[in-house]
């Protein structure tokens, strides 16, 4: 089997050879519970007409040889390939059967109408909310004017490697455009800072975690530690520092970096806020602190 044999196979066929069984259809795309975890709310669509999908808890998608590679962790294509040969010649696909779910929206095109400097009460007010000055964040997020559904709406918006923006606001958590990492270059560019969200860069930075100013990476989504991965190669970097949150995608990455760059120091900084689920949980905690909130150079 080849490369352009494996992608005439139709997705919907193979994942029902993989056990996987449609949740409902909705605008012509199949929704799905993920195949690479457990959930009870579908977030894999897979789209039949162009015989590719996407994982919205992952933030990446794909086609066949990208869907088992992820699944099996197989990394690279021959293996993949004879993989899904083994898949697909065993035995016969189940009959297709939905099984009820409750139908979630799929996510509205977002339409950018400008970006500013935060100017919003409510934009400063969460931040404010999150332990975060302004005149930290102001340095590198802006605010996004942008469309859904008709309708205006403003976020947070942090600029990624392909041009798109991840925006935060406080009833909203989401992607303008391409989701990618995020890379923020800095004068030492043999140490670097991985983060998977920009709201725990902004914290280290509000807390002055960082003062030998390594490069910044932010993954947006863990789902795209392959990419950070690849970007710290290049880098020739010889010390990770770590901040993921604390949880079961947190160790995943953690333990990820470690098999994919042995000869590289990491230091995993989650110990320093164990009993949180991230930096800025943590930090939030600490900031009615009057005296660590000093010591920090947090301002209010």
């Amino acid at each position: 089997m080849n490369i352009a044999q494996a992608k005439q196979i139709p997705l919907e066929d193979f994942l029902r050879h993989l056990g996987c069984t449609p949740a409902y259809q909705k605008a012509g795309q199949i929704w799905y519970r993920s195949p690479f975890r457990n959930e009870e709310t579908p977030s894999f669509k897979l789209n039949p007409t162009r015989n590719v999908w996407y994982d919205f808890g992952l933030g990446k998608g794909g086609d066949i040889i990208d869907l088992i590679r992820t699944k099996e962790q197989i990394h690279n294509v021959p293996d993949a390939l004879d993989r899904i040969r083994q898949i697909y010649s065993s035995a016969p696909a189940p009959v297709r059967q939905f099984v009820p779910a409750a139908p979630i929206d799929e996510p509205a095109g977002l339409e950018l109408l400008r970006v500013q400097p935060v100017r919003s009460k409510a934009l400063q007010a969460y931040l404010e909310s999150r332990g975060i000055p302004l005149s930290v964040a102001t340095e590198h997020v802006v605010e996004a004017r942008y469309l859904r559904d008709g309708k205006e709406y403003f976020a947070l918006a942090f600029a990624n490697e392909k041009g798109g923006y991840e925006l935060r606001n406080p009833g909203f958590k989401g992607t303008l455009g391409s989701k990618a990492i995020s890379v923020r270059s800095g004068r030492n560019t043999e140490c670097v800072a991985v983060f998977e969200g920009f709201i725990d860069f902004l914290t280290a930075k509000a807390m002055n975690l960082l003062p030998d100013d390594p490069t910044i990476i932010v993954l947006n989504s863990v789902g795209l530690r392959e990419q950070a991965s690849e970007r710290i190669k290049e880098l020739g970097a010889t010390r990770i520092e770590l901040f993921p949150d604390n949880d079961p995608a947190g160790r995943e990455l953690a333990t990820s970096l470690r098999q994919s760059h042995p000869d590289v120091e990491i230091v995993d900084q989650s110990a320093t806020y164990a009993t949180h689920g991230d930096l800025n949980e943590y930090w939030v905690s600490q900031a009615s602190e009057p005296a660590k909130r000093s010591g920090s150079g947090l301002s209010r």
